[in-house]
């Protein structure tokens, strides 16, 4: 009589070579979905916060303009310098200050750089008067991340919106 090596009460236990390759084909399935929505999530929220942190410097240059009772602007800072730029430098960050013309002595607040991609402005510098306009023409700033992209409208009124941006 043959007698077995392994008691009956002993069941194999592990993973099949056919389960092993169908939970990886399951994982890379999962995978090929998941990673492309996850980086336009990641470039819309990086589109987002940009635009409102520009939201938020114009609608408080805005407020301190009324609340003082004279301009309040706000431009795009300059690289390596303290003073305002040219439009283009938005991405690098912004200065609010009191007054028309910047002058270092009323800088009320410095921005940090932004993280969209790309920020392109209509306007090197918006000034809010003491009923909170912002006269001259409208002024935009176009935030673009990947695909992903919104606008921020500032009317001569004072008025910000948002509406979709182009970034193809």
């Amino acid at each position: 009589m043959h007698t077995s090596v392994y008691p009956a009460s002993h069941t194999p236990s592990g993973f099949t070579l056919i389960e092993l390759l169908i939970t990886i084909s399951v994982l890379a399935t999962l995978a090929a979905v998941g990673v492309p929505a996850w980086q336009g999530f990641v470039e819309t929220q990086r589109v987002s916060a940009g635009l409102r942190s520009v939201q938020q410097a114009l609608l408080y240059a805005r407020s301190q303009a009324v609340t003082r009772g004279h301009q309040v602007s706000v431009c795009a800072a300059a690289v390596g310098t303290s003073g305002c730029g040219n439009k283009e430098d938005w991405k690098q960050g912004w200065i609010i200050f009191s007054g028309g013309s910047y002058s270092a002595d009323a800088v009320l607040r410095v921005s940090e750089p932004l993280e969209a991609d790309e920020v392109m402005a209509g306007r090197a510098k918006a000034v809010f008067n003491s009923r909170g306009e912002a006269r001259g023409s409208n002024g935009s700033w176009h935030f673009c991340a990947g695909s992903a992209g919104q606008s921020l409208i500032l009317s001569a009124s004072g008025r910000l919106r948002q509406a979709a941006a182009d970034c193809s």
